[in-house]
């Protein structure tokens, strides 16, 4: 059977606008019933670069509460951010957890 389309939208929001997060945006874009909405990103004009290059003005920096890196930036920034005053690794919380 085919697979009936999506009835609503599912609004998305990209954490992250980097390498990883540009090749999820031009993926997420080209599927039908997504609407990639927010471009955030901890370097503001990366993420509005990108959300302008999708035809959106919608895209962060600041303020939020924790955020998530991934890939290379979470390497460059493994030692913390300045004013985020926590930081977890989580592989090592998922073994503290798990045992695995």
């Amino acid at each position: 059977m085919p697979e009936e389309a999506p009835t609503t939208q599912v609004r998305l929001a990209l954490i992250g606008c980097g390498r990883l997060g540009r090749a999820l945006a031009e993926h997420a874009t080209q599927l039908e019933g997504v609407d990639l909405r927010r471009y955030i990103d901890i370097d503001g004009a990366v993420a509005e670069r990108l959300a302008s290059e999708h035809g959106s003005r919608d895209w962060s920096e600041e303020p939020n509460d924790a955020f998530l890196l991934i890939g290379d930036e979470a390497l460059r920034k493994r030692y913390g951010v300045p004013s985020y005053p926590y930081r977890y690794d989580l592989g090592q919380e998922w073994f503290r957890w798990t045992g695995m």
